[in-house]
């Protein structure tokens, strides 16, 4: 089972070993494990793109990493292999890698 930090703190924990396991879960379909990946990440995802889009307002950065988890955990959990790389890694990796494009989305917005 995920563990919660004791006290007052809304982040979830888990291990590298239940992390795989609510991965494997997600692939499956589990809606319990989706939410569970999410509410893990969405803080980690949070404080990378504050620091690497400074002066954002706070809209702009729950909707990118709104969008991005949904997108990366609904839709390409599938391309996580385990052989490659921990599942933190992988995700991090992939939320860099959405950052980056985020300018080139933007102008594609705008031009439309």
């Amino acid at each position: 089972m995920p563990r919660k930090n004791i006290g007052t703190s809304p982040y979830t924990f888990l291990t590298v070993d239940e992390t795989t396991e609510m991965v494997n879960r997600a692939k499956e379909g589990d809606q319990r494990a989706f939410t569970k990946l999410f509410d893990r990440f969405k803080p980690i995802m949070y404080t990378i793109i504050r620091r690497r889009c400074p002066g954002q307002s706070h809209e702009f950065y729950e909707d990118e990493v709104v969008s991005f988890l949904g997108d990366i955990l609904g839709r390409k959990i599938d391309q996580f292999d385990r052989s490659k790389s921990q599942f933190s890694s992988w995700v991090t990796f992939c939320f860099n890698n959405w950052i980056n494009s985020i300018p080139k989305r933007k102008k594609r917005i705008e031009t439309e």
